[in-house]
């Protein structure tokens, strides 16, 4: 997410990682109509809207779960766009210790993978549903984060 655009602001919802989904798309159709250059005339009215491009970006984002996630974690402060996170070294033997695992075809370290992944997704998302997040709860949302993006990666090699 561009640091300058809060894509939930482009549909009027507040930033949260648990949003109406049927919300969401309701408000697609009404601002894809309402942006889109080839239904209007009056370019006056047009120009105070968002362009279509950002609608769609926007939409993209918030309607996937990993995506809307990372867009609460950066309008949070939390992680940042590009960032060069350093994990901890003993999960960096871990993944190393599975990809070696996968590589010699043992297929349950693909099961073990995933529900890791779905274990820390849910916590980082129990986590987000706090009132208050303290700077050590924001460390442990990052660390958390960055450990299910690498765990993603590793997932989506296979």
């Amino acid at each position: 997410m561009d640091e300058m655009i809060n894509y939930f602001e482009v549909f009027g919802l507040p930033v949260q990682y648990a949003i109406d989904l049927k919300e969401l798309r309701l408000k697609y159709y009404a601002l894809s109509r309402d942006t889109h250059p080839d239904l209007h005339q009056n370019k006056d009215s047009f120009s105070t809207k968002p362009d279509s491009a950002l609608v769609n970006m926007a939409y993209k984002a918030l309607s996937d779960k990993h995506s809307r996630l990372k867009c609460v974690l950066q309008h949070l402060q939390v992680i940042k766009d590009q960032e060069k996170y350093q994990l901890d070294p003993i999960f960096l033997v871990e993944m190393m210790e599975w990809n070696e695992a996968i590589d010699q075809g043992k297929v349950h370290v693909l099961d073990e993978l995933k529900q890791i992944a779905s274990d820390l997704f849910e916590i980082i998302v129990a986590k987000l549903n706090q009132q208050t997040l303290s700077t050590s709860d924001k460390n442990e949302l990052k660390e958390k984060y960055y450990k299910l993006f690498s765990l993603e990666r590793m997932l989506e090699r296979t």
